[in-house]
């Protein structure tokens, strides 16, 4: 997963996402959420992406749970969070995370099922943050402006999520 890092206040951060899944698994598409909050110049962001309508055929047992590294077909997925901003005072100069955090296939149907803020919250705190999963932000305006994509990795931070 490669996100912009340190962008200027107010822009989008762009995400990319090689999604890793057995070579079992279809799917037609992608879908993400993200949602964010902030107190005062600290702001706390997450990501979810998920494969709403992926179906396996002939799958192994772990096909969708954990499986060796080297039987990944992966799915590129070009995602987005933010702008942080606030109602009160606009966009946020200071810090943040984002952060992709662990969810099952329940957890994600659960997530898809809802447009409820407090509801995809509370199953994203239902597991214990993983520090691998989380980028540091700074958002200043001595940062240069953030990329329109992570298509160029050198653009931005770029962290092997999951094995």
């Amino acid at each position: 997963m490669c996100a912009a890092t340190n962008i200027q206040p107010g822009d989008k951060i762009p995400v990319k996402i090689e999604m890793c899944v057995d070579p079992c698994v279809t799917s037609k598409g992608h879908k993400f959420k993200s949602q964010y909050k902030c107190n005062g110049t600290v702001c706390e962001a997450a990501l979810v992406v998920y494969l709403p309508d992926a179906v396996g055929a002939n799958c192994p047992a772990a096909a969708f749970g954990e499986f060796p590294k080297a039987n990944c077909k992966y799915v590129t997925i070009e995602a987005s969070a933010g702008p942080l901003s606030t109602q009160n005072t606009g966009a946020i100069t200071g810090t943040g995370t984002l952060e992709l955090p662990f969810l099952t296939n329940e957890d994600a149907k659960e997530i898809n099922a809802t447009n409820n803020y407090d509801a995809v919250w509370q199953v994203i705190y239902k597991y214990p943050q993983d520090a691998g999963r989380v980028f540091q932000l700074s958002m200043n305006t001595n940062n240069p402006p953030a990329p329109p994509d992570c298509k160029d990795a050198a653009k931005c931070t770029c962290k092997e999520i999951g094995f």
